[in-house]
């Protein structure tokens, strides 16, 4: 483990580095409270002495590769920071997309920002991009780069939200581009480089968590299954595995639902009743003594996981077994759930297998 206390402008200066947000990690979120806290930091720094500096917390990463090779680019894997360092990025872009309205002295100032902090202009692809976003927001983040985010169909709203923000509060106005250009350049931060092969990034995740970081269990889980596969297998496995879990809970409902049926997945292996706030750690027993690979175990979450869903949100394709799904959640039985799923999985496996076991009848 490297750390090193350094200013934002030198860590992202260099112009052969990229930094990326893998897929498992949650999408961009910050709301327009926390950027409006960080922009009034920001320009309240602008007014300092030159040398004053401002700590904005922790960036950490882990490197692929322990080796840097000349002409390739040096790519860094967020484990921590993401959410700071994109609202940094969108800020910069807002102020790209203003002193770009400002005659040629303001796009000369435009081309500076973009090559200082957004660009690693001579490199191709994702590889030319500073910063590269999850999965769900990287297009948005891109096209906001290119200025056709107008173009885009689907988008993601938190990201053009704040970065729409920030270009209001810039305004065209000279005088505050220059104080929050100046209040960016005196930011400082703690950058911390892990190696894959000494450290363990799971559990410097997991000690990060355990002093105040706001992540759910289901956050906790993601990364333990995905963090320390290889990265084409972490693509294959959040595709197919992960992100039809999220999709079974529906956007709004997977943060808040996912450690409620963390808690009865395991309750029902278990046979014991799991606390809401322990999923995580006994999850992770449970997975060491299974002997199964974390693939076998995405299957099993996948599968119960589209039960429970049509359960609470009542979206049976089944209309019989979906009114019963409404009387249940009227009388809110949750405490059934745990038996719930086993049993649909008995039934809906006897009818894949064309096997009389359970019956439908019997089911209901």
């Amino acid at each position: 483990m490297r750390a090193n206390e350094t200013r934002l402008n030198k860590l992202l200066a260099e112009t052969d580095r990229k930094f990326t947000i893998p897929i498992y990690q949650r999408k961009y979120s910050w709301t327009e409270k926390q950027c409006l806290t960080l922009w009034e930091d920001i320009k309240k720094l602008s007014e300092t002495l030159p040398n004053a500096g401002h700590f904005i917390g922790s960036i950490v990463c882990y490197q692929l590769n322990d080796e840097d090779m000349p002409g390739v680019i040096k790519e860094k894997i967020v484990i921590d920071g993401q959410q700071r360092l994109t609202t940094l990025s969108l800020i910069m872009l807002a102020m790209i997309r203003n002193y770009e309205k400002k005659g040629e002295e303001g796009e000369r100032i435009a081309k500076s920002i973009k090559r200082q902090y957004i660009l690693n202009e001579e490199f191709t692809g994702e590889d030319r991009y500073k910063l590269v976003p999850t999965y769900e927001d990287k297009d948005t983040y891109f096209a906001i780069i290119n200025e056709t985010e107008n173009e885009l169909q689907n988008y993601s709203k938190q990201m053009l939200d704040n970065f729409n923000l920030f270009c209001d509060l810039l305004s065209d106005d000279t005088k505050v581009l220059e104080k929050i250009y100046s209040g960016i350049n005196k930011l400082d931060l703690v950058y911390i480089v892990l190696s894959k092969t000494q450290d363990n990034p799971q559990l410097i995740f997991e000690s990060m968590n355990s002093t105040g970081m706001l992540l759910s269990q289901g956050d906790l889980l993601r990364n333990f299954l995905l963090l320390d596969v290889d990265t084409n297998e972490q693509n294959e496995l959040y595709e197919k595995y992960w992100k039809p879990i999220e999709l079974d809970f529906g956007h709004d409902d997977y943060v808040e639902k996912f450690d409620y049926f963390l808690r009865d997945y395991l309750t029902m292996l278990e046979h014991k009743t799991v606390k809401l706030d322990m999923g995580y750690e006994e999850f992770k027993d449970y997975y060491e003594d299974s002997g199964i690979s974390k693939k076998e175990m995405l299957i099993d979450l996948r599968r119960y996981s589209k039960y429970y869903s049509r359960i609470y949100r009542c979206i049976d394709n089944d209309t019989e077994l979906n009114n019963l799904w409404r009387e249940i959640k009227i009388q809110r039985m949750d405490v059934a759930n745990p038996f719930l799923i086993k049993v649909y999985s008995d039934y809906e496996e006897a009818q894949e297998n064309h096997t009389f076991e359970l019956s439908k009848a019997d089911f209901i």
